[in-house]
């Protein structure tokens, strides 16, 4: 996500705010991170919007849930401006993601409210809950089944208070299901047939998600998000005392019972059910319905109750990226995710590790020497685009850099934003032959400091794989010494003859003038 410009040191009481902009509602978290490394909540936010109201019919995102958007966004932006937030944490979710219009949603949110909102896949946003919800739930060592219902999609998620094992998210929400099978919102009563033949349709696309989560073997269940809060709040008050409810606890049994009682109400009568906001009465049933498909093909018979969401992610996943910080994690996420599609793409270790160490080598003696001033967060994404530069080889190896390109701006890579993604596919994809055009594709990927830092991140890259064409490390240093207002040398040290990174070299010269307007001078020394 994020990565914190400033150290507890430097600001040893900041504050956070988080938003998770999704197909129903928005919400926000504030929180203030302590000097004794804790952190407090100072406040919670959420609103209706429905910004995916009409999108599922023409894919596209309507004007009226935009400006609903931008109004509740503006609102929060005051609020964090209230608190003095330092920083600002703020995702898309499955109605924005999924949407044709959504560059244009983006750019008018952005320019509306001066907040950065990046879309995240389906995969990072089961990441996200998990995160939250690992951070604020007793999961145990068990593997437990997450569940987390929208607006848009439902996230699946196998795991326990410390790893996952499976992250899934399906395009099967409340709001989604709704319209998909009733246009109206359930306005009227609904038969028992017509809500097998919904439960029949969802068992269907979740039959591949299913066998999954049996193969893992969950043992118990945790629910999030408010379709599921919701449902618990509606059995805490139903006033059966046959209905046997526990406080924080769902049972497949209460769920199938709540599914009945409501689907036999109208939408206004379903609007005055205890513990049910007028707000969700129209999508309630399609989002229980959906629970209760899961719990039931997976063999569950009951599920735990987290207020813990998405939100709460934003923020763990923020306050892994602060150095001695209780959850610092975010090095492992990343990496781990970086070294599965590198292992998966059966890449040359060695030679992986060695480029990537020249390419942090060269970007860190330049930054000394006065050649860019690109940040530590553009260091780890050269780190990481340089590890996975030549995966495109499992495909092919000719032109295989820009089946880099393509591997690594199509993978859901955990940890990472669509813009991070972009620039290490387009740094990576950089790294042989003609530099990429940088696209104008993407979250923001068209942006002046990215089409900047791109070419210069692309050019260390390439100078390291240059330096390492024998594939035996014979490269042991590489040091750009100084610049002047004509050139900048670079000084290499080599164990044994480098007339082949030497030939290699040299041909990056007219480029590297291009891109830095120096000319490129080089003094090799032969260690003994």
């Amino acid at each position: 996500m994020i990565i914190p410009q400033q150290s507890l040191q430097d600001n040893p009481t900041p504050v956070i705010g988080c938003i998770d902009l999704g197909t129903n509602s928005v919400r926000l978290l504030i929180a203030r991170i302590n000097k004794n490394h804790t952190f407090t909540i100072l406040r919670r936010e959420k609103h209706t919007i429905r910004l995916g109201e009409g999108e599922f019919c023409d894919k596209k995102i309507h004007s009226l849930p935009i400006k609903r958007a931008v109004l509740v966004c503006r609102r929060y932006a005051e609020l964090c401006i209230q608190y003095h937030a330092a920083d600002i944490v703020a995702v898309a979710t499955s109605a924005i993601r999924d949407a044709v219009n959504r560059d244009d949603v983006i750019a008018n949110l952005i320019q509306e409210t001066k907040i950065v909102f990046t879309i995240i896949s389906g995969e990072e946003e089961a990441r996200l809950i998990w995160r939250g919800i690992s951070a604020g739930t007793d999961i145990g060592e068990d593997k437990t089944l997450i569940i987390d219902i929208g607006g848009g999609s439902t996230e699946i998620v196998v795991g326990n208070q410390d790893q996952y094992w499976m992250l899934r998210s399906l395009k099967m929400g409340a709001v989604r299901t709704t319209s998909r099978f009733f246009p109206d919102g359930f306005a009227d009563s609904v038969s028992e047939e017509t809500i097998e033949k919904i439960l029949q349709r969802i068992q269907e696309n979740t039959s591949h998600t299913v066998r999954e989560v049996k193969k893992h073997g969950p043992v118990s269940a945790i629910g999030s998000s408010g379709t599921i809060l919701t449902l618990e709040s509606v059995a805490g008050k139903v006033p059966d005392p046959a209905f046997h409810h526990r406080s924080g606890i769902l049972t497949r049994k209460e769920i199938r019972t709540l599914i009945t009682m409501l689907a036999g109400l109208p939408l206004e009568s379903r609007k005055k059910v205890p513990g049910l906001s007028a707000d969700r009465a129209d999508i309630i049933i399609a989002g229980a319905v959906i629970l209760y498909s899961i719990l039931k093909e997976t063999g569950i018979k009951e599920i735990r109750i987290s207020e813990m969401s998405l939100r709460d992610g934003l923020l763990i996943d923020y306050l892994s990226n602060i150095p001695g910080f209780p959850y610092y994690e975010d090095i492992p996420v990343r990496w781990r995710s970086v070294h599965h599609l590198a292992e998966c793409c059966q890449i040359q270790t060695d030679h992986a590790e060695q480029v990537q160490r020249l390419s942090l080598e060269l970007f860190d003696s330049a930054r000394d020497a006065g050649l860019h001033g690109l940040d530590d967060s553009s260091r780890q994404l050269l780190a990481y685009a340089a590890y996975l530069h030549d995966i495109g080889q499992f495909i092919a190896f000719s032109g295989h850099q820009n089946h880099t390109y393509y591997l690594i701006s199509n993978t859901p890579l955990l940890g990472f934003n669509r813009q991070e993604i972009e620039i290490m596919a387009q740094v990576a994809g950089s790294h042989r032959k003609k530099l990429k055009n940088v696209s104008d594709e993407g979250n923001n990927a068209s942006d002046a400091g990215i089409r900047s830092a791109i070419p210069v991140m692309a050019m260390f890259l390439r100078i390291a794989e240059d330096l390492d064409r024998s594939y035996d490390g014979r490269v042991v240093q590489a040091a750009f010494t100084g610049a002047d207002e004509k050139s900048a040398t670079l000084q290499l040290t080599c164990i044994r003859d480098c007339t082949l990174e030497q030939w290699a070299l040299s041909e990056e010269e007219k480029g590297f003038e291009k891109v830095f307007g120096l000319a490129l001078i080089t003094r090799w020394t032969d260690l003994p």
